[in-house]
């Protein structure tokens, strides 16, 4: 079907894209492992080592593209093998599907988790569900598919779901030996999961864009209220100290907990969170004079008028003093909100961001590869181009996980140092890893990914 130039080209192709692909895989494997009290603690950094880990298989697969083909396959080149070999590479194809389903488990716990607030415990048997499912699946299919000689050589897909000689797919008149209906069982076993997958991530993904647009407006509503709520108790404030009254001022209105709090890795922040929120843009009736620097308590108005004289002049100089320090503190306060607004909406967008990034490099990988199988079905010759492209992108999608999977910490080493490029950045995340997270953060606890 191909030219031997072109056979060359899409082998020399498919080797570099698994050997770039396998990398990327081994450096998140690598780093969870590192981290792995910590990380392997939480759903998603499990999810994500069972998609690192069949994207690695799947890369082997790749890496010896045409060895395992039979040897005694006309116009082939660089096959080396034989039926056994050929059915070995269309098993471990077949079982890298767990990084199929891995996917879908991650999708479906980013949108549990930020459009649902469920916690990991909560989350414990959906979890259990993926990985029977994950696992099994792959596993039966592939050991049927070896039983029923359903792995056999084609122009596009290597030692996958295809008839043999490969010829009978196309002329009538040739007889097929081996795996006759395996086009047919490739789609129930390969075609039909990854379009239900598809399906779910897409529904997340929905419902996701719609969770953060409607957090971000709660937010956003929920601060001004603040801000409109604090210059009225400041007037109030300012118009009692002018009077030379000393009473206790009421507390700022404590602002009603957001339906959604959202932690930058997409998980549910815990209600300690939201009490520090409140604390931090509410002054504490109770607080001691030295915990708060930027609020005026009642002792430091009483001290300050007890410093001064309270004929007209002194008294004046004290409500104008006093009037300064309460504008300097609503300013300040105001900052310290819009700050809030800015760290929420950050983290809020950044966890949707992430499962956008990681189930667009699993349609980008895969999408080219679905053109490719319906062809198949419809018994029609691929162009060299649009296999070229598939061998290309299907086995790199370990290497696209990774660079979402780091893109958090590139992001912030780029944040606190605007100088370096973005290659800069990467070889400083990946080689200085724990490091470059407690520079970035000020903390030992790792950045989302």
């Amino acid at each position: 079907m191909f030219s031997t130039t072109q056979q060359i080209i899409l082998v020399l192709t498919a080797g570099v894209s698994a050997l770039l692909s396998m990398i990327g895989s081994t450096a998140i494997l690598t780093l969870i492992i590192k981290d792995f009290r910590n990380k392997f603690g939480q759903v998603k950094f499990r999810f994500l080592f069972g998609l690192s880990l069949g994207d690695f298989l799947n890369s082997i697969a790749y890496l010896f593209w045409s060895l395992p083909w039979p040897s005694d396959t006309p116009d082939v080149w660089g096959a080396m093998g034989n039926d056994t070999t050929c059915s070995v590479q269309g098993f471990l194809l077949q079982f890298c599907m767990i990084g199929t389903f891995y996917n879908g488990a991650l999708g479906h716990y980013y949108y549990k988790s930020i459009c649902k607030q469920t916690t990991d415990d909560g989350y414990a048997g959906y979890e259990l569900v993926w990985h029977i499912v994950a696992i099994s699946i792959p596993c039966f299919s592939g050991l049927v598919s070896v039983a029923m000689e359903s792995y056999n050589y084609s122009y596009a897909m290597g030692c996958f779901f295809a008839p043999h000689p490969i010829e009978c797919a196309y002329n009538d008149d040739i007889e097929c030996i081996r795996g006759k209906n395996a086009v047919i069982w490739g789609w129930v076993f390969v075609g039909f999961p990854c379009m239900i997958i598809l399906t779910i991530l897409g529904f997340c993904m929905w419902k996701i864009k719609e969770e953060v647009a409607s957090v971000v407006e709660q937010v956003q509503q929920e601060q001004l209220r603040l801000k409109k709520e604090r210059r009225k108790q400041t007037g109030a404030q300012q118009e009692q100290l002018s009077g030379g009254e000393k009473t206790t001022l009421p507390s700022s209105t404590t602002a009603t907990p957001l339906s959604k709090r959202i932690g930058m890795d997409g998980s549910v922040v815990s209600e300690e969170f939201r009490t520090q929120q409140s604390s931090s843009s509410a002054p504490p009736s109770n607080q001691s004079d030295a915990s708060s620097p930027h609020r005026i308590s009642k002792s430091q108005t009483a001290s300050l008028s007890s410093s001064l004289s309270i004929d007209g002049n002194d008294k004046k100089a004290a409500n104008i003093s006093t009037n300064q320090m309460m504008k300097d503190t609503t300013t300040s306060e105001e900052e310290e909100d819009e700050n809030s607004v800015i760290a929420m909406e950050y983290h809020i967008n950044e966890a949707a961001r992430q499962a956008y990034w990681y189930i667009g490099v699993y349609v980008a990988t895969r999408f080219f590869g679905y053109i490719v199988a319906s062809m198949d079905l419809l018994k029609m010759r691929q162009p060299f181009l649009l296999v070229w492209i598939f061998i290309l992108t299907w086995p790199s999608q370990g290497l696209g996980n990774f660079l979402v999977f780091i893109r958090p910490v590139v992001a912030g080493v780029r944040n606190h140092r605007p100088e370096l490029s973005y290659v800069a950045a990467l070889h400083v995340s990946l080689f200085r890893y724990e490091q470059t997270i407690e520079d970035v953060t000020g903390d030992s606890v790792s950045l989302p990914s």
